[in-house]
């Protein structure tokens, strides 16, 4: 289902890059709705990404994936990020990592940017939640079976694998990249958000360069 967006509920000014219109979102009903992208994480040839969301929760349910994919390589097991009840979570080879903000159901639309860095022997990755510089969630994975790992399956928005795990609530662009963001490119992705106007950020317009994959929403 689509509908007319107001992206944030509140106003910044867009500073870095240019703002595209965006009109619509998309809602899930917690039930059986999910986009499967087709677009295969196994492609890409620098392990390091980034990918980045909008979401705004309208349940408290455990363990709901907004965004998803898969790693399944030795010892090592990744599914991406999730919500449990009001706050991110990831789980992996260890278990259970929980984010520090505990109020993501307060119905309002946040950011997430999460980013994986691969360096020999372990991945880190950090989630930055509403244009914050401090990650709301940090996790660490050590070991040879981290070494070079790269996500195996696709990427699904609204669930796991299109399966389980459904998500209640609306998301919108959705985009990765082949690289780790930089500080000001996550800020300027926030900031270049406007309530007044019904716009957001150009993706394409970050230094860096433009995302590998760009899910708009209905935009």
């Amino acid at each position: 289902t689509m509908s007319g967006i107001i992206i944030n509920p509140y106003v910044y000014a867009a500073t870095g890059i240019d703002q595209l219109d965006n009109d619509f979102y998309m809602d899930f009903d917690g039930a059986d709705d999910y986009v499967s992208t087709g677009f295969s994480y196994d492609s890409l040839v620098d392990p390091n990404f980034s990918v980045s969301f909008w979401f705004k929760q309208t349940s408290t349910a455990t363990f709901s994936f907004p965004i998803s994919m898969q790693a399944n390589t030795g010892n090592y097991y990744f599914s991406g990020f999730m919500i449990h009840a009001t706050r991110l979570i990831i789980k992996d080879a260890s278990g259970w990592n929980l984010g520090t903000n505990t109020n993501l159901d307060d119905g309002n639309w946040h950011h997430l940017i999460w980013t994986a860095a691969y360096t020999t022997g372990n991945t880190v990755y950090y989630a930055y939640l509403d244009g914050n510089l401090t990650p709301d969630l940090t996790v660490l994975t050590s070991g040879a079976s981290h070494d070079g790992e790269r996500l195996a399956g696709d990427l699904y928005i609204g669930a796991f694998n299109g399966v389980s795990n459904w998500y209640t609530g609306s998301i919108d662009e959705v985009a990765v990249w082949k690289r780790i963001l930089s500080p000001s490119e996550i800020t300027d992705i926030y900031n270049a958000t406007d309530l007044t106007t019904d716009e957001c950020a150009d993706l394409s317009e970050l230094s860096g360069g433009e995302p590998a994959a760009w899910y708009r929403m209905g935009d």
